[in-house]
């Protein structure tokens, strides 16, 4: 999970500062999808130190119980579109859904201007691939860094 919050930071100058504890150099990230896989890969993000988790989101709050218990400051969110639509705060959101639904949430994180970090797949079938590279012939996102990993 360290070359994810080194993907986020997009420069190595930002995470040194956020090491070193400087005020406002340490990312805010919501996670979409916070129980399950979710959960493990958000207590590995916030192992690195380099972030903040502000914003959990999971329509099964039984699934994300846990999250929720070790991230008491993190607001809470059923629904992914008002975490995006509200979450001012926000400057990455790392995607942990069910494969399915990865490239409508990535797409529309980076509109709302939000870095994304998602595990693959994120094109999974062609009606979404044809939605991914509409959006970017628009540059709906420009200079958003958005990054798929693999475990």
């Amino acid at each position: 999970m360290a070359a994810l919050a080194g993907g986020l930071t997009r420069t190595a100058s930002a995470a040194t500062r956020a090491r070193r504890g400087v005020p406002g150099d340490r990312l805010r990230v919501a996670i979409v999808g916070a129980g399950g896989r979710g959960g493990d890969d958000t207590a590995d993000l916030a192992a690195t130190g380099l972030v903040d988790i502000v914003a959990l989101c999971d329509v099964d709050e039984r699934q994300a119980a846990d999250a929720f218990k070790n991230y008491p400051d993190a607001k809470r969110y059923s629904d992914w579109r008002r975490l995006l639509d509200t979450g001012k705060d926000i400057d990455a959101v790392m995607v942990a859904t069910p494969d399915h639904n990865h490239a409508i949430i990535s797409i529309a994180a980076m509109h709302h201007g939000k870095h994304v970090y998602c595990e693959k797949p994120s094109r999974t079938a062609s009606g979404k691939r044809a939605r991914w590279r509409a959006s970017r012939r628009a540059r709906a996102w420009p200079r958003r860094w958005a990054r798929r990993g693999t475990r």
